[in-house]
């Protein structure tokens, strides 16, 4: 599950590893851990995505 292919897939994957390191983990930590995991790798792609994608468009829809 490093890779989930499916728009779903990451949180599926955060539940999945909920599951898994139940046991050595306490359950609030993980949800934590799963916060701090989608800061640093989901939403700085979604803000510059954000930024970039307008002014993409612009310059190749151009007439």
């Amino acid at each position: 599950m490093l890779v989930m292919p499916t728009p779903g897939g990451s949180g599926f994957a955060e539940a999945v590893f909920s599951e898994y390191m139940a046991e050595f983990i306490p359950i609030g930590f993980i949800v934590v851990m799963a916060l701090v995991w989608r800061l640093l790798t989901y939403y700085p792609y979604l803000l510059i995505g954000a930024f970039l994608l307008p002014k993409w468009i612009k310059e190749k829809f151009k007439k």
